[in-house]
């Protein structure tokens, strides 16, 4: 069962993001990445692509995302939402499962793209799965890893 990071991203950056195969997030993204990682990217309220993270090692942004993100990490997506009303909404459960988890100022450490604990990075995809039917393989090959 890999690691669950959930990242926020606009949707100029998701699509960009999608189209070179990388994840570069709003902010400098953290050294600590590991090969096999889901990176779970949020526009706003709503879950908007699911990624595995092909080798850990960041390298720096040749302008494939533009201005603001030095560096990229190289991804493999798994799954995104073609449509808006594809979108799997958090508002629900999200803020109680990060709360439950980092307590409080959980912002910060969802904002830094802090891995969740393996059983809330299980918990955290069943939620996804529950809500968007379109993920159910997806979702059940990440929990088999």
């Amino acid at each position: 069962m890999p690691e669950v990071r959930i990242g926020p991203a606009t949707e100029d950056t998701l699509s960009k993001c999608l189209k070179h195969g990388v994840w570069a997030g709003r902010k400098a993204l953290p050294n600590n990445w590991k090969k096999d990682q889901v990176i779970i990217v949020r526009i706003e309220s709503y879950i908007s692509a699911i990624g595995i993270v092909l080798d850990g090692e960041t390298e720096t942004n040749s302008e494939l995302i533009g201005e603001g993100f030095p560096k990229v990490l190289k991804v493999k997506w798994v799954w995104s939402a073609e449509k808006i009303g594809e979108r799997v909404e958090t508002k629900s459960w999200y803020r109680d499962l990060m709360e439950s988890v980092w307590g409080p100022n959980y912002g910060y450490r969802s904002l830094n793209q802090t891995p969740l604990p393996l059983k809330e990075s299980k918990i955290f995809l069943k939620e996804i799965q529950t809500r968007q039917p379109s993920t159910n393989k997806i979702i059940e090959a990440l929990l088999k890893i």
